[in-house]
Parts: C-alpha cells; structure tokens; sequence
C-alpha cells in the first residue's frame, strides 16, 4: 500500500497555505482593471467578447454583467463566494463565468487573472453549441425570473410552446425551435441556461430477475426475520405498478401523483423491492412488510419536497433512462436540490442497458463502452446510480458504465441481475428500506441521512471486477448483510464541517483485522447546469495510522481513453467525488485517525457520513444456503454454495449429508476458499440436507436446508358447492400446510397428511392456494407457486369429453378431474329419440378413459358421458357430434338442406395427393358452387342460392363422383 508521511501531507496546513497563497494573488492584481488587452487562451474564446471596462460595470438593479473570469491560479469557489462573487458556471479549474458583487465596484478584489465580457453561448449545453437546424428534444430553461420569460413569450404570442416544471421555480420547458430560443431567449439576464434534454424516459429492464442470495439478502432475512421494511414507504417512479397483484396487494399508498397507466415493469420492480412471495419464491422481495406508493415519470424531475413529506417516503426508485447524456443539465440540478432540501431522501437509479453505446458529444465523445449513462440526471452527485454484475459477480455487457460527464466515479454500486439494470437498482432501494428500519427502530424514528445509507450501502460493497473501485462496478458489489453489521454495530458516524477547520475522528481497530474500509460521503450543493465540474463544497479526508503512516483515497484516471479508464486506482486527493474510500488490506492493530478538512468550502458548513468496517482473520461463514433457504434456490435451476473465508487454509472440500451426517457425499473437492462460491445442481430428491466444508483449518457447517422441488397441485373438482384440491405424494413429507390469500399475505389455513382437501364454497374465498410440504422431522420443503383454482381448468368433474372416428368405429374420449365419490361412469348414444346406455364403468381408477363403440350409424351420431356420484347425482356432458361413413366414399347431409343450412360433405380416408375439387351445378348445368376441400370435412354455406333440385361432382384426378341434392 502507498503511503503518505504527515510531514509531508497536512490538510490543515494545505487550506492555510491555499489561503495565503490567494491573498498574496489578490495584493498583487490589477490585470482586470479597466484598459485590459490580455488575450484570452482557448478554448473559451468562444465565449467572450471584449475585455472587462470597470467603468462600464453594470448589476442589480441595471442588467447583469456576466463576465469570464480567467484566473492565475486554480480557483477556489469559497475566495470567490467571500468577496460577493456569483459563479453561474464552472468552465474549469481555471476559468469560470461570473457576476460581480453590486455597484459600487471600487476594487473587487480578485485573485491575479482576467475578466471579458461574454456572449451568451455559454448559456447552452453541450450538443446546442454546435446545433443549428431542427431539434428534436424539448429545451429546459433555467432562469432567475420565470416570470420575465414568460412575458417576453407571451408578447412574441409564443407561450403556448412554454411549461412551468412543476414544483421545480425557475425551470421551465420550452417546446419552441431552437433558432427561436435563440433570439429571444438566450439573450435574456434572467435565462443562464438552455439545455436540450431527453425528457421521454424508458423502463429500462424486460423482466422480473429475482435472486436474493447474491447480495446476501437471504442472510438478513433468516438472521433478523423482524427487519423486513416495515413502517418505511418506498416511492416507485415510473409508470403505475399493478396494485391487485398478489406480491403487493394490500401495501399501496394512494397518492395523485401516480401515473394513469400500469405496467408489468413498474410491478415487477415494486416487487422486487418489496414483493411479499405470496405468488412464489419469485415473488418475494427485499422488504416485504415496506408500503409502496406511485409517483409519475413523465417529467422525469423529482416530486416536490412536501409530497414526500406528506406520504412519508424518504426512498425513491427509479429504474428508467433516456438516452446517452454527458453534461450536468437542469435535470441533474433538480435532483440535487432535491435531495438538500430532504437530506433524509435518497433517490436510487439505474446506470441504463446502452453499455455498448457510445457518446456523440462532450469530454467522451467517440470512447466506446464507456461514459454511456442514459440520462444526465444520473450525473447528480447526490443519488446512488446503480449497475449490474450476474450471480458470480460478471459484469453485464450491456448495462451501461461511467464514468459521469465530468470524470466522478458512476455507478456508485452493482447489485445482481441479468436483465438489466432496473432490477439492480430495485434491489438496492429494497435493501436502502431495511436500512431505514433498522437505523430508525435504533435512534428514536429518526430517519438517517441519504449520506450515511450511502455510506453504509458503499462502504461495505464487495469488491468485483477489475482489482479496486472502477468506472464499470463502482465501489463494488452491494452486501446487504454487511451493510446491515455496520449499522447495528454503530460503525458510522455523522458531523459537520466549517470552513478552515479540520475534523478529526478516532476508530479503533482489533488485532487479527484485514480490509479495513473507511468512506467519506456528503450531499453535495447543486451546482449550476453546464458546470465543467459538479463538485462545489470539496472536502478531503485521510486515514491515519496508529504508527503514523498517512493513506489517501482512492482515484481514477478519467483521461477520455480506454486505456486510462481502464486503469487500476492510485491513491491520491480526490477533488472531483461527493465520496471518497480508503481501503488498507492488513491493517495494524490500534486506534486510527480519520481527518476531515476542507480544500474548498463556498457553500459551508458541510455535513458529511463516515463508515468503516473490517473483517477478521480465521473465520469462514456460509451465506447460503441458511436454515431458511433451499437447494435449488427457487425450486428449479441450479444454485450457488455461498460462503465467506479469511482462513489461512487456500482450498477446502465441499459435502452434503441428507440423513444428519452419518453420511457425506462430495460436491467439490480442491475448492478455491478465495472464490467463495460452487455451483450445484441439487439432486431429484425431497429431503432436509446439510453441507460441510471441510479445510486444513476446520471443518464448517451450514445450517439444515431443505433439497425440494415445488410439487404441483391441481383441483380435484370444482362444483357450485364444493371444491377439491389435490396433489401428489411428496418423498419424506409427514404433512402439508395448505395456505390461502389473506388481506396482504398468504396465510396458513389447514394442515393434513392426506394429498386431498375438500373445501365448501365458502371456504374457498378468492381462491388463491399455495401448498407446502412438512418433511418428517419438521422440516419445510418448498412451497408450491400460488394458484388460482378458477383458473386451472377443472370443471365439476367433467374435464372433457368427445368422440373420435376409430380405425373400427368410433372412440369415446373422457377426461375427469377426479375419481373421489364417483360411482361410475355412463356412455350413452341417441338413437330413436332418446340416449341409451352403450357401455358402463363402475368404480373407475383413472381419471382418463376411452371407450369404443364398434356400430355407429351411417351419418351422424351423438354422444354423451354421464358421472354418477356416491350421493346418485349425474353429471352429464356436452353432446359430442361426429359423422361415420360405412360403405360409401363419402358422405353428403343433410339431403335435402334448408337454404338457411350449411352442406357438409365427409370424405372418410382422403387422399391429397391430387386436388379434390367439389363442384355445385343447377339445372341449366351453370357452376354455383367450386371448391377445393382441404380436410375430411367439409361446410358449403348455401346463402344466397335459390331454392331448387342441384347437381354436384367429386372430382379427383381420373376419378368422377356425382349426385343430387335438394335445397328447400
């Protein structure tokens, strides 16, 4: 690891140098006075005009001089915050646009630099620089005064084409051309920003991926069964989820401001942040007991501070994107107000699926597979952007990576999915709910910061990928369980730094530690759109030993080449990211120093989160499965052994024992501990099990499991007053729990050993079930998927019926739901005007049958099936209808038709191997009727044809079949 000495590092000291250092340029300056004929060096030349006149110098109360302010030295926004300058955009370290403080100017006191006046390009994003013909995108613009814009529309009889962003004062869309906004509203004072924006955002994932293990999830749901997202409301923004479905029904806050549309994205992102399992396995979400309210994408732009409040919701997903943005719009400035306003509000996104795009403009234009978010309001500082990595950790090649316009670390975090990122971020908001929980069911319902859930969230991240942070996986994989340790063992702190002061915060570390992981995170001001930076209040923090060696954080190289943001990180100050992580692999046993200190704090005092963690060496802890888990993990496809190790020990062999362990079948041997993970596919069994890993430093038992399949019920029967469930005999099951919908969650309703209950009619309820297998020492297996019985078919008894022609007669086809009560069963055929009894079983032991009758009669035939109950009632099927050929080669009836009828024609063996041509002729020999037949069976309709004695003809090849027939 790098080190620092403190001889040579101080933060305290550096802020007081800096300070030293600008007064000494201030003293020294007069550059800016009027007579200046500097040239500006590019390549902000396109923004200027002439150099700054002080004579000239006009502000509150006139108009604003916007001026380019090139200084001598890097600037620091706090020196020009405290002499009453207003930065209205950042252009670099060096240049920025401003407005100097109010007349009278006398000497404004300047670092050594120059000031120009400037033209209004400065005010436009990135791509309308170089824009001039038609645009497709809706303009945001960002003013002092909406008001003076709306006048000035209104008089041009254009405010038609403007929109007030609701909630958002200051902002407005403007749906004008671009060479419109450009002559009158670029111009104006008020307006310091026109931005073309995507504003029509997209789901982002196709479908539900569920899978708890990865991030760890399963192991908070065993260990702490009571933190499950109750009394914490998530915020879905997107579309309307489906509120009756069976996952969320019954936790919905209403609200207005939810879309008028549902959509199965929408739904399935609400459950996997909160889906209950009441469907299945597949059902069950992070926070299961969380209330869950809508909130509308259209605008894309956060709700208003006082809806969240109103509907107590300090959560927000949004698992959406537009298109590849690179810039810092009014739409990322939004959600960093967004989150000041509300700093207990945390708003999660997705990263985007355009991993495989690339930017058309701004620093990474032309960088393939990098900086491809989908949207510039995942450029804010103050949310959690979140991608995609699959169940070993992989990343998604389609998911889209960072880093953010402005070179800051994107995403933040990866969580599991392989559909896409929606489904990761949706994860992560889920986990952020138990969070909440856990935080406020510890400090008095106070909800803790967005900078803390951040911290908590990225601090105890797994590290995938490539080796340390990185601009695909962030900070690394999110771990749930971990992030969950840190809070309940009170690892974190929360304070507040002021200008020129330094924190400084003591942890102390056990002997026997590893990976030591310190993060820094705060909320950060908004910045103004265009800002070439985000940052505005930067802070610096260092980690100190117990012997006095310094550690700087970790950094990037954000140079626009694949090369450099592929590199690995090094360790330096960080003055781009609202986060900043210090990770030491072995650290020394004692009390460390964590140091906060400002570099550049305009906008103070600057509250900040701190979390740490380490683990210990010689332990190894299973993951999965845990003794509420299955193999397979949801009853189908195979599964992963999940465990965690620092034992000296590189390898180990893993084992499974069904009967206790008096015996044990190998799995794996020679396994990689550093891997932590072995795929298997579990075998066909029913059965509690328990696996081992046995290494040179112990042996490591997981907790019983359960190695199941989910059985698969059906309904019996289902009559107007009872209905039956039945289903298989499960291998080593002692009983089933029988369970039906509740108001929000399924709920156990009976148990039985049989593999059958009846149910009145008014027992059954809305007729959702769900069947569970008891194993004999009382082990659950797992459930059944949730069925609906009215929609499985089943009918009262009778399933289907039909006949069939037979290569001897005709074959009766009988399909019941069940065989209990039944007596037996009656085939019947009409003949002389009523049904008669042609065959009979009594006491039938199959739920299939098929009869034969061997004399059906020339023409049509009808038949029927009877099931006699125990208690003598009949229940009686269709008529099934069929037409049998004896000695003819074909069959026409009926003879004669009424015009009103249809002419059937049955051919009972046809040959296609040549065209079979039928052909209808009347009196005067005039074809009516010609048609090619294509099956065995035939239908003419007659409509239309006159009444009257008609010829036809079967003509196939060589061969001529000819008649009559009368249509009356």
């Amino acid at each position: 690891m790098a080190k620092i000495s403190k001889q040579t590092f101080s933060p305290f000291k550096r802020v007081i140098k800096c300070l030293i250092l600008l007064n000494l340029a201030v003293l020294c300056s007069n550059t800016y006075l009027q007579g200046q004929t500097n040239q500006l060096d590019n390549p902000w030349t396109k923004f200027t005009t002439t150099p700054y006149n002080q004579t000239l110098h006009r502000n509150v109360g006139e108009r604003t001089d916007f001026l380019l302010f090139a200084s001598d030295v890097q600037i620091s926004k706090e020196e020009l915050s405290k002499r009453g300058v207003t930065i209205y955009r950042i252009l670099d370290s060096f240049h920025a646009v401003i407005t100097l403080p109010a007349k009278p100017v006398t000497n404004p006191s300047l670092p050594s630099g120059q000031l120009w006046y400037t033209n209004e390009l400065w005010k436009l994003s990135p791509e309308l620089l170089t824009k001039e013909g038609p645009l497709q995108k809706t303009l945001m613009i960002r003013c002092l005064d909406q008001n003076k814009v709306l006048g000035i529309l209104q008089t041009a009889g254009l405010s038609h084409q403007v929109r007030l962003a609701k909630n958002h004062p200051g902002l407005l869309y403007f749906d004008g051309d671009l060479s419109t906004a450009r002559q009158l509203l670029l111009p104006l004072e008020t307006v310091y920003y026109i931005g073309a924006e995507s504003t029509t955002p997209l789901a982002e994932s196709r479908a539900l991926d569920m899978n708890l293990n990865v991030n760890r999830v399963n192991r908070i749901l065993h260990e702490y069964p009571s933190i499950n997202g109750a009394g914490v409301t998530v915020s879905v923004q997107e579309q309307r989820y489906d509120t009756t479905d069976l996952d969320i029904k019954g936790r919905n806050l209403n609200s207005e401001l939810a879309a008028p549309g549902a959509t199965s994205h929408a739904t399935e992102m609400a459950t996997v942040i909160a889906g209950a399992g009441n469907s299945s396995l597949l059902g069950r979400g992070v926070s299961r007991e969380a209330i869950l309210t809508p909130s509308d994408f259209a605008d894309i732009l956060p709700d208003a501070a006082d809806d969240y409040t109103s509907l107590n919701t300090y959560l927000q997903n949004h698992s959406y994107g537009t298109s590849i943005e690179n810039f810092y719009g009014a739409q990322a400035e939004a959600y960093d107000i967004s989150a000041n306003t509300l700093p207990d509000l945390l708003h999660v996104f997705s990263s985007g699926n355009q991993g495989t795009g690339t930017d058309t403009s701004g620093t990474y234009n032309g960088v393939n597979n990098y900086a491809n978010l989908t949207g510039n309001f995942k450029h804010a500082k103050n949310v959690l952007v979140v991608g995609s990595v699959d169940t070993v950790g992989s990343l998604i090649s389609f998911v889209s990576r960072g880093p953010a316009y402005d070179g800051r670390l994107k995403p933040e975090l990866v969580a599991y999915s392989v559909v896409g990122s929606s489904n990761s971020a949706a994860l992560v908001s889920g986990v952020a709910a138990l969070l909440q929980q856990a935080y406020r069911e510890n400090n008095g319902g106070n909800n803790p910061s967005a900078s803390l859930l951040k911290a908590l969230l990225i601090n105890s991240a797994r590290d995938v990928g490539p080796e340390g942070i990185d601009f695909s996986t962030g900070y690394g994989e999110m771990d749930a369980y971990a992030s969950l340790q840190t809070l309940l063992n009170n690892r974190y702190l929360e304070a507040s730094l002021s200008s020129g002061v330094a924190n400084q915060h003591m942890i102390t570390v056990p002997a026997n530690a590893r990976n030591l992981r310190v993060s820094l995170t705060w909320n950060d001001p908004a910045a103004n759109p265009n800002a070439a930076t985000a940052l505005v209040n930067d802070l610096d923090m260092v980690l100190s030993s117990p012997t006095g060696s310094d550690f700087l954080p970790w950094v990037l190289d954000a140079s626009p080449n694949v090369p450099a943001l592929s590199s690995l990180p090094t360790r330096a100050e960080d003055h781009l990211n609202v986060i900043e992580h210090i990770s030491i692999d072995a650290p020394e046993a004692g009390t460390y120093t964590i140091t906060v200190s400002p570099f550049d704090l305009p906008d103070g005092p600057q509250d900040y989160a701190i979390a740490w963690q380490y683990e210990l060496n010689d332990t190894f802890a299973w993951t999965f499965p845990t003794g509420s888990d299955n193999l397979p993990y949801n009853g189908e496809s195979g599964s992963y052994f999940r465990w965690e190790s620092t034992l000296a020990a590189s390898t180990g062999t893993l084992q499974y024992s069904t009967d206790d362990g008096a015996n044990w079948i190998t799995i794996a041997a020679d396994l990689d501990l550093s891997k932590g993970f072995q795929r298997w596919d579990a075998p066909q069994i029913n059965s509690k099990a328990i696996a081992r890993m046995v290494t040179a430093d112990g042996t490591f038992l997981t907790e019983h499991f359960s190695i199941s399949r989910p059985l698969r019920p059906a309904v019996g029967f289902d009559c107007p007053d009872s209905l039956m469930l039945s289903w298989p005999v499960i291998e080593n099951a002692s009983s089933y729990e029988i369970s039906k919908m509740g108001a929000r969650y399924l709920e156990l309703y009976t148990t039985t050993s049989d593999t059958s209950l009846i149910l009145s009619r008014d027992q059954v309820g809305d007729g959702f079930f769900s069947i569970q297998p008891i194993l004999q020492d009382g082990h659950p297996s797992i459930p059944s998927p949730t069925f609906n019985v009215a929609n499985q078919g089943a009918n009262c008894y009778l399933n289907t019926f039909f006949a069939s022609v037979a290569e001897v007669g005709a074959d009766l086809n009988l399909f019941i739901s069940s065989t209990y009560g039944v007596t037996s069963l009656r085939f019947e055929h009409f003949e002389n005007g009523a049904f008669a009894e042609i065959a009979r079983i009594d006491n039938p032991g199959t739920t299939s049958l098929v009869v034969n009758d061997p004399n059906p009669l020339e023409g049509q035939n009808l038949y029927r099936a009877v099931v006699v109950l125990q208690n003598g009632e009949e229940i009686i099927s269709d008529v099934s209808e069929i037409y049998f050929v004896i000695d003819s080669e074909y069959l026409l009836f009926p003879n004669p038709v009424r015009q009103d009828q249809e002419l059937r024609i049955f051919i009972p063996t046809p040959d296609f191997s040549e065209p079979i041509i039928f052909t209808i002729y009347d009196r005067t020999g005039k074809n009516v009727v010609v048609r090619q037949f294509t099956t065995d069976q035939e239908y003419i309709p007659l409509f239309g044809i006159e009444p009257g004695l008609y010829l036809f003809s079967i003509v196939q090849g060589e061969s001529v079949k000819a008649g009559r027939f009368v249509i009356y």
